[in-house]
């Protein structure tokens, strides 16, 4: 079952963003290491798209509707960036991971335990 896209662009790509989120995740990332190194955080590309887009991100995400039941090989979205801003997929690729890897692994809890395991039934499935 696939669910919590919905959250992920309401959250995070369908608002604008301003110079004083890009300084939050700043300072979040900095308390961070990759290795022994500094996670590295393109605030400057952050910036760049806050000028030039209105705060927008310039990312184009696709997906399969909420409520999908889908084989566990298919896959459930993809984002594209044109240019310098493909660099930015690699941060919401993981933020979207992490989002759907929680809720999906709720939702098979769910189905598993909960006694109305019938009301899944309408749901649309591609297992091809």
């Amino acid at each position: 079952m696939y669910y919590g896209i919905r959250y992920f662009v309401e959250t995070y790509l369908h608002r604008q963003w301003t110079k004083e989120d890009v300084e939050k995740a700043e300072k979040f990332y900095s308390t961070h290491n990759a290795g022994k190194i500094p996670y590295p955080f393109p605030k400057d590309l952050f910036l760049k798209f806050i000028e030039e887009n209105n705060g927008y991100f310039p990312i184009k995400l696709q997906a399969l509707p909420e409520g999908t039941c889908a084989h566990i090989h298919v896959p459930v979205y993809q984002i594209t960036a044109e240019k310098e801003y493909a660099r930015l997929i690699t941060y919401w690729e993981t933020i979207l991971t992490h989002v759907l890897f929680l809720i999906s692994h709720y939702l098979i809890t769910i189905l598993i335990f909960h006694p109305l395991v019938g009301l899944v039934s309408n749901y649309r499935c591609y297992f091809e």
